[in-house]
């Protein structure tokens, strides 16, 4: 589309220089041969040196003209292709300032699914905790870099791994509660968490998109 314009907008310049260099010549040799138009076919060289020195003016005229018109066309050609530049600048450094914030919510997230089986009950509580208030923030903390988290669809999936956290602690409170883990709780936080992480790269995956297109346009 942008190259169709420019096309366009060439063309128009060619157009505007060719009728530009007639109606100049037109005006200034018009009244030339309407004043020798009675007049004789020269033989005389010193008549053509003068009538070769006219053409020669009006065709300095008709350069100098053509040169202005061009110089003001590259100028503003010059002038827009460093605007673009400076937009293309601006779009990747925000680009990459936002992969780098998905980055860390993707680590950040990442947490509540790597285990050592080792950690106290306090600690995996903690972590869903953390990672629930670090979720909430980015939510609104940064719909300046990411309008798409107002999408009624990224709302939905960060509600929906909020709860999931809510409900990891509740069940890693019951376990660690009793002295002989029940299989069945065991196995109902592993789908949980399981679905958790299927929700997770839904909403990194959505925001990624998100990045790409506003590259793109």
């Amino acid at each position: 589309m942008k190259n169709n314009i420019r096309f366009k907008s060439t063309f128009l310049i060619i157009g505007i220089i060719i009728v530009l260099s007639i109606v100049i010549f037109g005006m200034i040799t018009f009244p030339y041969f309407f004043n020798f138009k009675n007049s004789m076919i020269s033989e005389n060289a010193q008549d053509w040196g003068a009538f070769g020195g006219f053409i020669a003016g009006v065709t300095s005229i008709i350069n100098l003209s053509v040169f202005i018109i061009l110089t003001i066309y590259i100028s503003r050609l010059s002038n827009a292709s460093s605007e673009k530049q400076i937009q293309i600048q601006k779009k990747t450094l925000i680009s990459q300032f936002r992969q780098t914030e998905i980055n860390k919510l993707n680590d950040e997230l990442d947490k509540t699914f790597i285990f050592t089986r080792n950690e106290r009950k306090g600690e995996l509580i903690n972590i869903y905790i953390q990672v629930s208030i670090y979720l909430t923030n980015f939510q609104n903390q940064k719909q300046y870099l990411f309008p798409i988290l107002k999408d009624k669809v990224v709302e939905n999936r960060i509600k929906i791994l909020l709860e999931k956290y809510d409900q990891f602690s509740l069940i890693i409170d019951e376990i660690h509660g009793e002295e002989k883990i029940d299989i069945e709780k065991q196995k109902k936080l592993e789908t949980k968490i399981q679905f958790t992480v299927m929700m997770k790269n839904e909403l990194i995956e959505i925001l990624q998109k998100f990045v790409l297109e506003e590259l793109d346009k």
